[in-house]
């Protein structure tokens, strides 16, 4: 989801645009142009300086928000939707990329929320 970039001595963070997520969103929109406002808004208020407090802080505290199953469920299908749209089965291939994405690597039950949204071929 996020691009580490090293410019001119400095580095800061983008949101990919070619992350299937921000293309799908961008084709809902309409435009690419309709969704850079956001994406700008997003990178250019990323709360470093609060980010980097906590961690220096007290690392052991700082995490990701947890998702509930209805959560899981929802962004796996907006995944799979937007890398094979409108398909019943899913490649094995893709399966493995969208299940290989750090959000759902920590997921227990990530691979059978995805068998239940589409059929994976083997």
């Amino acid at each position: 989801m996020w691009a580490r970039v090293e410019e001119r001595g400095a580095v800061r963070y983008e949101v990919r645009r070619e992350h299937p997520l921000i293309e799908s969103l961008q084709k809902a929109a309409g435009t690419r142009a309709s969704v850079e406002p956001l994406l700008i808004a997003i990178e250019t208020t990323l709360p470093l300086e609060a980010l980097f407090a906590d961690v220096a802080g007290s690392p052991e505290t700082v995490r990701q928000q947890d998702m509930d199953a209805s959560e899981l469920e929802q962004l796996l299908a907006a995944f799979v939707e937007a890398m094979a749209p409108g398909q019943d089965t899913l490649p094995a291939a893709v399966a493995e990329a969208i299940l290989a994405t750090p959000i759902f690597t920590a997921q227990s039950t990530a691979r059978t929320v995805l068998e239940q949204l589409r059929r994976i071929e083997t």
